[in-house]
């Protein structure tokens, strides 16, 4: 078909954000791996102690979701701007 001036060829196909086949297959695997007795055992070692793998952090990530690291700092914050000290409760 030649070139046609305001013609869209994308019409359908895959919806924005849907996963293909091959994310879902391989999503389904590692999730039956990381579910195995024997796998969870050495796999919890290697995550608490920090010598996991970068794929296996990736995908317990993927699949269980990041932990979210929080910290409470408590106290005043003060910042010097232009020789001016703000934020110590003399606003």
């Amino acid at each position: 078909m030649p070139f046609q001036k305001g013609h869209k060829l994308a019409k359908g196909g895959r919806k924005p954000g849907s996963k293909n086949k091959a994310t879902t297959e391989m999503g389904q695997w590692v999730m039956g791996v990381f579910q195995s007795d024997a796998y969870r055992k050495m796999c919890k070692k290697r995550l608490v102690s920090g010598s996991a793998g970068p794929i296996e952090t990736y995908w317990a990530n993927r699949l269980f979701g990041k932990p979210v690291d929080r910290q409470r700092i408590e106290g005043t914050l003060i910042v010097e701007w232009g020789g001016t000290r703000r934020g110590d409760g003399d606003d």
